[in-house]
């Protein structure tokens, strides 16, 4: 940093929570990782997770479109869990307090955590599912950071200012505006 400069202000809860979001949408988007691994990488790189990323895509390899195209749960939600768990697990032989919220909320808010189910109106399209997909991922790592924010708020501040690990994407928005001229609104 210059000297003399200020340090960039630690980014709001809601702010860094759409970050998250907006990182998982971007990283799916450019088609550079599928959904688990984008929900996974963009929380590890918001919150400063320490997962080597090419570590981070092996793990979720088997994940996406519902294990490994079995339609059973969301790859996105399955890369939120790995993210809670990266973040929040302390490695005790119990299942955390927080760990049933993720499938609740994301159950809750798409009527079903199967990926077979979640995009039965789409399959037959393939940019109508890829846009319906993007969102499910951006959803669950969003969901995933506020679960965090909730457990551990102290990470607000670790997460830090904008970094190139983790920035507001341009990426989604223009995805979102390509799409809405595709629809013709």
């Amino acid at each position: 940093m210059p000297l003399g400069a200020s340090p960039r202000p630690a980014p709001g809860r809601d702010e860094l929570v759409a970050r998250v979001r907006s990182q998982a949408e971007d990283l799916f988007a450019s088609r550079r990782l599928l959904c688990a691994g984008a929900v996974l990488q963009a929380v590890n790189q918001c919150f400063g997770g320490g997962l080597d990323p090419a570590v981070a895509a092996r793990l979720v390899a088997g994940l996406p479109e519902g294990m490994g195209g079995a339609g059973c749960i969301c790859g996105a939600l399955s890369g939120a869990g790995l993210a809670l768990g990266l973040l929040l697990g302390d490695g005790a032989y119990r299942v955390p307090p927080w760990a049933g919220r993720l499938p609740r909320r994301f159950q809750r808010r798409f009527g079903s955590t199967c990926c077979r189910v979640l995009r039965r109106q789409t399959r037959e399209d393939p940019r109508a599912d890829f846009q319906r997909c993007t969102r499910f991922t951006g959803a669950a790592a969003a969901m995933a950071a506020e679960i965090i924010l909730d457990e551990r708020p102290g990470l607000l501040l670790r997460a830090g200012g904008e970094t190139p690990r983790c920035r507001a994407g341009r990426l989604p928005a223009l995805w979102r505006r390509l799409a809405a001229a595709v629809r013709g609104g």
